[in-house]
């Protein structure tokens, strides 16, 4: 059985570097991506992920409103939702966790940081714990 990971941010770049990294840590991992926080509820109707890494600076509906909007689908608050963001400051930490944010990790620190991180998020929320390498 793979496990669905929603990865919602706007640059294509980062669900490229996200696709490497989910593979390396597990080829059972199946990476599920939206482009828009709008995509990712469209996404949402049909598709309950496991775990959803959302990025904070989109267009139009950004990461915070977005994490309300994923918050408030009846049967989705205990999908574990982790930001994944290039700046995230001391007033964006305690803004992430009162929206019942499980956490967040930072881009641009490298594939294999994220690789790294991925695993050990997926190892806490216990997803999938027996594929992940």
């Amino acid at each position: 059985m793979s496990i669905q990971i929603l990865l919602i941010d706007d640059d294509e770049d980062e669900h490229l570097l996200f696709r490497w990294a989910t593979q390396r840590v597990s080829p059972d991992l199946k990476l599920i991506s939206a482009q828009s926080a709008s995509a990712a509820m469209r996404i949402l109707e049909k598709v309950k992920p496991s775990i959803i890494f959302l990025d904070i600076t989109m267009p139009y509906i950004d990461g915070f409103t977005c994490l309300e909007m994923i918050k408030q689908k009846p049967g989705y608050n205990d999908v574990p939702v982790y930001f994944y963001s290039s700046e995230i400051t001391r007033p964006m930490e305690k803004k992430i966790l009162s929206l019942g944010a499980a956490g967040w990790i930072m881009k641009r620190a490298g594939r294999f940081y994220l690789q790294q991180c991925v695993s050990i998020i997926l190892k806490k929320e216990k997803i999938g714990i027996e594929q992940v390498h």
